[in-house]
């Protein structure tokens, strides 16, 4: 995953937090924006290998 494409989603999610509340999107983002990020990353990348293990055919399947 490029630095692009993880400021893309982060600019979506971004968007979708804003329409809920300006001011607390700020708060939020201010105060987690570090730890978001990491997570959000952490996520991604947790995502991306289960299914790459998938498209390889591991023969596990987790439901």
């Amino acid at each position: 995953m490029t630095k692009n494409e993880l400021k893309n989603i982060i600019e979506k999610d971004a968007i979708y937090y804003n329409s809920f509340s300006k001011k607390a999107h700020i708060k939020m983002f201010l105060t987690n924006s570090h730890f978001y990020m990491i997570n959000k990353y952490m996520r991604l990348l947790r995502y991306e290998e289960f299914y790459r293990k998938k498209s390889v055919g591991g023969g596990h399947s987790y439901s």
